[in-house]
Protein backbone atom coordinates (compact mmCIF):
# COMPACT_ATOMS: atom_id res chain seq x y z
CA UNK A 1 0.00 0.00 0.00
CA UNK A 2 1.67 3.00 -0.88
CA UNK A 3 2.14 5.95 1.83
CA UNK A 4 1.71 9.50 1.71
CA UNK A 5 5.97 9.71 1.66
CA UNK A 6 5.54 7.33 -1.57
CA UNK A 7 3.06 9.85 -3.54
CA UNK A 8 5.24 12.71 -2.65
CA UNK A 9 8.68 10.99 -3.81
CA UNK A 10 7.30 8.66 -7.03
CA UNK A 11 6.26 11.85 -9.18
CA UNK A 12 9.34 13.55 -8.55
CA UNK A 13 10.93 10.50 -10.32
CA UNK A 14 9.31 11.73 -13.43
CA UNK A 15 9.48 14.81 -15.26
CA UNK A 16 7.34 18.14 -14.80
CA UNK A 17 5.07 17.20 -18.23
CA UNK A 18 5.20 13.28 -17.57
CA UNK A 19 1.55 13.13 -16.13
CA UNK A 20 0.48 10.05 -16.79
CA UNK A 21 3.84 8.05 -15.09
CA UNK A 22 3.21 10.60 -12.36
CA UNK A 23 0.39 8.87 -11.05
CA UNK A 24 1.11 5.26 -12.01
CA UNK A 25 -1.53 5.60 -15.42
CA UNK A 26 1.07 3.19 -17.40
CA UNK A 27 1.14 -0.30 -19.12
CA UNK A 28 4.92 -1.70 -18.67
CA UNK A 29 5.99 1.79 -18.17
CA UNK A 30 4.87 3.56 -20.71
CA UNK A 31 1.58 6.09 -20.51
CA UNK A 32 -2.01 4.55 -21.59
CA UNK A 33 -3.50 4.67 -24.55
CA UNK A 34 -5.50 7.57 -25.90
CA UNK A 35 -8.05 5.69 -26.39
CA UNK A 36 -8.15 4.33 -22.82
CA UNK A 37 -7.49 7.41 -21.25
CA UNK A 38 -11.07 8.76 -23.06
CA UNK A 39 -12.85 5.86 -22.09
CA UNK A 40 -11.66 6.57 -18.32
CA UNK A 41 -13.54 10.00 -17.91
CA UNK A 42 -16.41 8.85 -20.46
CA UNK A 43 -17.39 6.25 -18.28
CA UNK A 44 -16.99 8.50 -15.31
CA UNK A 45 -19.39 10.71 -17.10
CA UNK A 46 -21.67 8.16 -17.80
CA UNK A 47 -21.64 6.47 -14.44
CA UNK A 48 -22.48 9.69 -12.91
CA UNK A 49 -24.60 11.17 -15.22
CA UNK A 50 -22.76 14.74 -15.50
CA UNK A 51 -24.06 17.79 -16.15
CA UNK A 52 -23.66 21.40 -16.61
CA UNK A 53 -25.14 21.82 -12.71
CA UNK A 54 -23.01 19.54 -11.03
CA UNK A 55 -20.93 20.00 -7.79
CA UNK A 56 -18.33 17.31 -8.17
CA UNK A 57 -15.79 16.28 -5.50
CA UNK A 58 -12.96 13.84 -6.99
CA UNK A 59 -10.95 12.02 -4.41
CA UNK A 60 -7.19 11.08 -4.67
CA UNK A 61 -6.84 13.73 -7.85
CA UNK A 62 -3.64 13.31 -7.81
CA UNK A 63 -2.27 15.61 -10.49
CA UNK A 64 -5.71 16.33 -12.24
CA UNK A 65 -5.25 14.62 -15.40
CA UNK A 66 -8.78 13.68 -15.08
CA UNK A 67 -10.13 16.19 -12.83
CA UNK A 68 -9.48 18.58 -16.17
CA UNK A 69 -10.98 16.98 -18.31
CA UNK A 70 -14.19 16.34 -15.94
CA UNK A 71 -14.32 20.03 -15.43
CA UNK A 72 -15.47 20.20 -18.97
CA UNK A 73 -18.43 18.44 -18.16
CA UNK A 74 -19.58 20.14 -14.84
CA UNK A 75 -20.16 23.33 -12.99
CA UNK A 76 -17.57 23.30 -10.11
CA UNK A 77 -14.84 20.72 -9.14
CA UNK A 78 -12.74 20.10 -6.11
CA UNK A 79 -9.89 17.73 -6.69
CA UNK A 80 -8.52 16.39 -2.71
CA UNK A 81 -5.06 14.86 -2.68
CA UNK A 82 -2.53 14.54 -0.03
CA UNK A 83 0.58 15.00 -2.36
CA UNK A 84 2.08 17.93 -2.51
CA UNK A 85 4.16 17.47 -5.66
CA UNK A 86 0.66 16.22 -7.31
CA UNK A 87 -0.97 19.09 -6.07
CA UNK A 88 1.59 21.74 -7.68
CA UNK A 89 1.50 20.09 -11.25
CA UNK A 90 -2.68 19.81 -10.72
CA UNK A 91 -2.67 23.43 -9.88
CA UNK A 92 0.65 24.01 -12.76
CA UNK A 93 -0.79 22.67 -15.63
CA UNK A 94 -4.44 21.41 -14.84
CA UNK A 95 -6.36 24.38 -13.81
CA UNK A 96 -9.18 25.23 -15.18
CA UNK A 97 -11.56 28.20 -14.38
CA UNK A 98 -13.88 25.61 -12.66
CA UNK A 99 -11.59 23.99 -10.67
CA UNK A 100 -9.96 24.10 -7.49
CA UNK A 101 -7.16 21.75 -6.08
CA UNK A 102 -6.88 20.97 -2.11
CA UNK A 103 -4.07 19.29 -0.18
CA UNK A 104 -5.10 16.65 1.94
CA UNK A 105 -6.30 13.42 3.34
CA UNK A 106 -9.94 12.03 1.81
CA UNK A 107 -9.94 10.43 5.51
CA UNK A 108 -12.12 12.79 7.78
CA UNK A 109 -13.29 15.60 4.89
CA UNK A 110 -15.77 17.98 5.22
CA UNK A 111 -17.47 21.19 3.47
CA UNK A 112 -15.23 23.45 5.94
CA UNK A 113 -11.73 22.25 5.84
CA UNK A 114 -11.90 22.55 1.87
CA UNK A 115 -14.25 25.57 1.28
CA UNK A 116 -11.91 28.07 -0.27
CA UNK A 117 -10.87 31.47 1.38
CA UNK A 118 -13.32 34.73 1.03
CA UNK A 119 -10.49 35.98 -1.36
CA UNK A 120 -10.90 32.64 -4.10
CA UNK A 121 -12.81 32.81 -6.99
CA UNK A 122 -14.36 29.62 -7.00
CA UNK A 123 -17.15 30.17 -3.95
CA UNK A 124 -18.31 27.15 -1.64
CA UNK A 125 -20.49 24.51 -2.68
CA UNK A 126 -23.88 25.40 -2.06
CA UNK A 127 -26.36 22.30 -0.47
CA UNK A 128 -23.40 19.71 -1.03
CA UNK A 129 -21.78 18.13 -3.77
CA UNK A 130 -24.36 16.54 -6.39
CA UNK A 131 -21.75 13.90 -7.31
CA UNK A 132 -18.59 12.33 -6.26
CA UNK A 133 -15.77 9.65 -7.37
CA UNK A 134 -12.92 8.35 -6.85
CA UNK A 135 -10.63 6.56 -9.46
CA UNK A 136 -7.94 3.92 -9.25
CA UNK A 137 -7.66 4.86 -5.10
CA UNK A 138 -10.11 3.01 -3.14
CA UNK A 139 -7.26 0.45 -2.85
CA UNK A 140 -4.95 2.47 -0.60
CA UNK A 141 -7.67 2.65 1.95
CA UNK A 142 -8.00 -0.10 4.60
CA UNK A 143 -11.24 -2.17 4.61
CA UNK A 144 -12.70 -0.04 8.05
CA UNK A 145 -12.13 2.87 6.29
CA UNK A 146 -15.21 2.43 4.13
CA UNK A 147 -18.05 3.18 6.10
CA UNK A 148 -16.36 6.45 7.49
CA UNK A 149 -15.43 7.67 4.21
CA UNK A 150 -18.82 7.51 3.15
CA UNK A 151 -20.39 8.68 6.15
CA UNK A 152 -18.24 11.75 5.79
CA UNK A 153 -19.04 12.08 1.76
CA UNK A 154 -22.59 11.70 2.22
CA UNK A 155 -22.68 14.62 5.16
CA UNK A 156 -21.14 16.84 2.06
CA UNK A 157 -23.61 16.20 -0.68
CA UNK A 158 -26.93 17.23 -1.51
CA UNK A 159 -29.88 14.40 -1.48
CA UNK A 160 -29.52 12.87 -4.78
CA UNK A 161 -25.68 12.88 -4.68
CA UNK A 162 -23.92 9.89 -7.11
CA UNK A 163 -20.76 7.99 -5.62
CA UNK A 164 -18.61 6.81 -7.96
CA UNK A 165 -15.58 4.17 -6.88
CA UNK A 166 -14.24 3.35 -9.82
CA UNK A 167 -11.13 0.34 -10.74
CA UNK A 168 -11.27 -1.14 -7.82
CA UNK A 169 -9.34 -4.18 -7.38
CA UNK A 170 -11.70 -7.03 -7.23
CA UNK A 171 -11.04 -9.94 -4.78
CA UNK A 172 -13.13 -12.64 -6.44
CA UNK A 173 -10.36 -11.51 -9.68
CA UNK A 174 -7.56 -12.08 -7.41
CA UNK A 175 -5.74 -14.69 -9.10
CA UNK A 176 -6.52 -13.35 -12.64
CA UNK A 177 -4.27 -10.52 -11.52
CA UNK A 178 -1.66 -12.58 -10.31
CA UNK A 179 -2.19 -15.17 -13.07
CA UNK A 180 1.18 -16.96 -12.90
CA UNK A 181 2.44 -19.87 -10.58
CA UNK A 182 5.27 -17.05 -9.36
CA UNK A 183 3.06 -14.45 -9.44
CA UNK A 184 0.96 -15.80 -6.84
CA UNK A 185 4.16 -17.09 -4.88
CA UNK A 186 5.25 -13.98 -4.92
CA UNK A 187 1.93 -12.33 -3.91
CA UNK A 188 1.77 -14.52 -0.90
CA UNK A 189 5.42 -13.79 0.07
CA UNK A 190 4.48 -10.00 0.13
CA UNK A 191 1.34 -10.52 1.91
CA UNK A 192 2.91 -12.61 4.52
CA UNK A 193 5.43 -9.82 5.46
CA UNK A 194 2.62 -7.04 5.01
CA UNK A 195 4.18 -5.26 1.72
CA UNK A 196 1.50 -5.81 -0.80
CA UNK A 197 1.94 -3.32 -2.72
CA UNK A 198 -1.57 -3.69 -4.40
CA UNK A 199 -2.95 -2.81 -1.17
CA UNK A 200 -6.48 -3.84 -0.10
CA UNK A 201 -8.58 -6.28 -2.99
CA UNK A 202 -12.00 -5.51 -2.00
CA UNK A 203 -14.87 -8.20 -1.53
CA UNK A 204 -18.32 -7.35 -2.51
CA UNK A 205 -19.94 -8.74 0.74
CA UNK A 206 -18.48 -6.19 2.51
CA UNK A 207 -19.10 -3.12 0.03
CA UNK A 208 -22.77 -4.07 0.29
CA UNK A 209 -23.09 -4.73 3.79
CA UNK A 210 -21.65 -1.19 4.42
CA UNK A 211 -23.75 0.22 2.39
CA UNK A 212 -26.85 -1.21 3.36
CA UNK A 213 -25.52 0.09 7.02
CA UNK A 214 -25.76 3.30 5.51
CA UNK A 215 -28.94 2.98 3.29
CA UNK A 216 -27.10 3.11 0.46
CA UNK A 217 -28.24 1.42 -2.65
CA UNK A 218 -24.64 0.30 -4.81
CA UNK A 219 -24.58 -1.26 -8.24
CA UNK A 220 -21.45 -3.13 -8.97
CA UNK A 221 -20.33 -2.58 -12.76
CA UNK A 222 -17.43 -5.23 -15.32
CA UNK A 223 -14.97 -2.84 -16.70
CA UNK A 224 -15.03 -2.58 -20.58
CA UNK A 225 -12.13 -4.94 -22.14
CA UNK A 226 -10.62 -1.71 -23.93
CA UNK A 227 -9.39 -0.71 -20.09
CA UNK A 228 -6.02 -2.81 -19.49
CA UNK A 229 -7.32 -3.05 -15.95
CA UNK A 230 -10.76 -4.91 -16.60
CA UNK A 231 -9.25 -8.36 -16.05
CA UNK A 232 -9.03 -8.12 -11.99
CA UNK A 233 -10.66 -4.47 -11.38
CA UNK A 234 -14.57 -3.33 -11.15
CA UNK A 235 -16.45 -0.03 -10.74
CA UNK A 236 -19.50 0.54 -8.20
CA UNK A 237 -21.86 2.85 -8.42
CA UNK A 238 -23.58 4.52 -4.98
CA UNK A 239 -26.93 6.30 -4.57
CA UNK A 240 -28.91 6.96 -1.70
CA UNK A 241 -32.36 5.16 -0.80
CA UNK A 242 -35.57 6.78 -1.13
CA UNK A 243 -38.64 6.54 0.71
Amino acid sequence: MFSQKFWNDFPLKHGKEEFFKQVGKTVHGEPISADQFEKIVCDIGEYLDLNQDDEVLDLCCGNGLITKEVSLRCKNIVGIDFSEPLIQSARQYHQTANARYVQRSVIGLSLEQISPASNEVNSPVEGGFSKIYMYEALQHLQSYDLQPLLESLLEMSNSKVVILLASVPDKSQIWEFYNTPERRADYLERVRLGSDSMGTWWDDSHIKQVCQDLNLDCKKHVQSQILHTSHYRCDWVIRKIHA
